[in-house]
């Protein structure tokens, strides 16, 4: 028994290391770029962020997401929301899987579920600015601009260069003040 359980040991340390030593790296790109100099500084963290993100850890995971993100490219919604429900079902605690799937249906204008899906993501994930960026899209589509502009406001305190949610925000400023020019 005792050799059982130290070849178990031995057999799962590198993946908790592993883990560990990602978990690591993705806080040390989080800190990067709060204190990004530039916003092209800062999209080659957000890149790298993402990597991270898509990165499952878990080989068939990371295939999946993989067959599910082209079927996003060819525009076959169905098929993608089928590849990352599986995602979800085989890997629960896995963010992207339910940042991927709140996108897609955010795009077959299933909002509800996307804010579900969205929710899971940041409870994973709270520093997920992707996921907080498709929270405000929505409220925006559900005609909440002062809820959409708090929730854009949460990404710049994580992704302070972050030119597009700047606009954004920018935008519903002046829609909010009644100056839409």
């Amino acid at each position: 028994m005792k050799l059982f359980v130290f070849i178990a040991f031995i057999l799962l340390f590198p993946v908790v290391a592993r883990a560990d030593h990602a978990s690591a790296n993705l806080d040390d790109l989080f800190q990067k770029l709060q204190t990004a100099a530039d916003s092209e500084s800062a999209r080659v963290i957000e890149q790298s962020i993402w990597d991270y993100w898509l990165d499952s850890e878990r080989p068939m995971i990371t295939a999946r997401m993989e067959v599910g993100i082209y079927f996003m490219r060819q525009g076959n919604w169905q098929m993608a929301h089928q590849v990352f429900s599986d995602v979800i079902k085989r890997a629960p605690n896995y963010a992207e899987g339910w940042n991927k799937r709140a996108t897609v249906e955010y795009i077959m204008g299933d909002l509800q579920p996307s804010v579900v899906d969205i929710q899971k993501t940041l409870e994973l994930e709270p520093r997920h600015f992707g996921a907080l960026s498709g929270l405000g899209l929505i409220y925006i589509a559900l005609g909440k601009p002062q809820t959409a502009l708090k929730v854009f406001s949460k990404v710049l305190e994580i992704y302070p260069q972050n030119t597009g949610v700047q606009e954004k925000i920018k935008s519903l400023e002046k829609m909010i003040s009644g100056n839409p020019a």
